[in-house]
């Protein structure tokens, strides 16, 4: 029998039984194909749909859309990857260029030329900047190639020469440091801060100081850090004029001195110089044996470190104006050749061992025992007498390199008595030895089963301002 379709939906109304024939593409009373369109890859689907078979054109890159009964599929580039446009029927495609200016040609040959090559953008390898002149510095920017004078130390002046060429038009004189350059003021170092071909001209108390004797003095500036250096050459010019305990033959020697005031310290340095050098001090010049040597031959001879290093500890009178005379020699009478001095001044170090005095890196220390405020006088070591008890004593700490501990204290106003802590702590001595002259010795063997990370040294037995030294070879 046939039944019209009319006759069939009415047939089935009486029968209160209601069937959706929109099996999601005509969708107009449900959102079964509403909201994001994730199935068909890009787009939003924008409501019910009145489209038949649903607008999903299979291109990621469309929003597929249906309006007015009719489907929409705009492309949307911004669903692709930088360097992509949407085609409507490829979909993510590469964009295609029609010039050169679409592919960043900004005229600069440097950094490579930029072209639209077949509706491809390509860019060709740029040109170099070297000028072939070793001093100018080479760069490309924006503008093209620059090649500006070498200023490697940044102040400002450029280099007078480059790797041994000489640059036209430069104008410092040391293009590895700052702090010389025209205009720079001058300091008496032995060395033209200000690059005008003199030096330690205009400073004080320094013109025409050779340093060859005490009466020609080269005075030190010391700059807002406490430093100074000074460069010479022994060379026949210079005589042997003083001598010390330390030197081996008595060589050519220049003299040095640096103004200071209250009570300071010092480290003195030659580890720049070519020769083997002798430091020597002291607040009387010409008189270089202070403590019974108050001076330096070697930092340390067992690695071949022939050069010199002398701390001076608590030296000068508080609240007064003081002169410490620095005297260098070479360590053989023939010996000539460079000669680098660097002196650095730091406030004085108390002898609380908890604050000592570090001299690990090797050397000597002229120390004056107990003078001004901030000694201590309080350690004690167990070979020292009830009377010793309260002398004042020099603190300092030393890391040893090695097992074997090797120190020597000098002084010619007393008996110096030499001690060894683990820490400060007195129950943790390691060695003593009383003076019994003027010279005092320890070359031992730690007594441990390790080297410590540090000991305590201790230099005692002396009165108020008494001069000691204390080698000791790392």
């Amino acid at each position: 029998m046939r039944v019209s379709a009319i006759a069939l939906v009415a047939l089935l109304a009486g029968c209160s039984v209601v069937i959706d024939p929109d099996t999601g593409l005509f969708g107009d009373e449900s959102g079964a194909d509403m909201g994001p369109i994730g199935s068909d890859g890009g787009g939003t689907d924008t409501g019910p749909s009145e489209c038949p078979g649903g607008c999903d054109d299979g291109v990621p890159c469309t929003n597929d859309q249906c309006v007015d009964g009719r489907c929409l599929q705009g492309p949307d580039d911004s669903l692709c990857a930088a360097g992509e446009r949407c085609d409507p029927v490829s979909g993510c495609v590469p964009e295609r260029c029609t010039d050169d200016a679409e592919c960043g040609a900004d005229g600069i040959a440097c950094n490579g030329v930029e072209a639209c090559v077949s509706g491809t953008c390509q860019t060709s390898p740029g040109t170099s900047c070297d000028d072939g002149n070793p001093c100018t510095t080479d760069t490309c920017g924006g503008g093209g190639c620059t090649n500006t004078p070498v200023d490697a130390d940044g102040d400002g002046a450029p280099a007078m020469g480059v790797d041994g060429v000489s640059c036209e038009g430069g104008t410092d004189c040391a293009d590895d440091d700052s702090g010389r350059r025209p205009g720079a003021a001058e300091a008496c170092d032995g060395l033209d801060q200000d690059c005008d071909g003199a030096v330690d001209e205009g400073v004080p108390m320094c013109d025409g100081g050779s340093g060859d004797t005490c009466e020609d003095v080269v005075v030190l500036t010391l700059d807002a850090a406490g430093f100074a250096r000074h460069s010479t050459t022994l060379d026949g010019t210079f005589v042997d004029d003083y001598t010390t305990p330390c030197g081996g033959g008595g060589g050519r020697d220049i003299v040095l001195a640096v103004d200071f005031n209250g009570i300071v310290d010092f480290v003195i340095d030659t580890s720049r110089s070519s020769i083997d050098t002798v430091i020597a001090a002291s607040t009387d010049c010409g008189r270089f044996a202070v403590g019974g040597r108050g001076c330096n031959d070697d930092i340390d001879f067992r690695g071949g470190t022939t050069q010199s290093r002398l701390w001076v500890h608590r030296v000068g009178q508080i609240a007064a104006p003081n002169r410490l005379y620095i005297m260098v020699e070479g360590y053989r009478g023939d010996a000539m050749g460079d000669v680098v001095v660097d002196v650095r001044r730091t406030g004085a170090v108390s002898d609380a061992c908890a604050s000592a005095l570090n001299i690990s890196a090797g050397g000597s220390v002229l120390g004056f025992a107990g003078n001004g405020s901030g000694f201590t006088g309080d350690a004690t070591g167990s070979c020292q007498s009830f009377a010793e008890r309260f002398a004042p004593e020099g603190s300092f700490v030393v890391e040893p390199r090695r097992r074997a501990l090797n120190l020597v204290a000098h002084s010619d106003a007393f008996d110096p008595d030499l001690y060894v802590r683990l820490t400060c702590d007195s129950d943790d001595e390691l060695m003593c030895v009383s003076g019994s002259g003027s010279q005092t010795t320890i070359d031992q063997m730690i007594p441990l089963d390790f080297i410590p990370t540090d000991v305590n040294v201790f230099v005692d037995g002396g009165s108020s301002g008494n001069p000691y030294t204390l080698d000791y070879i790392p």
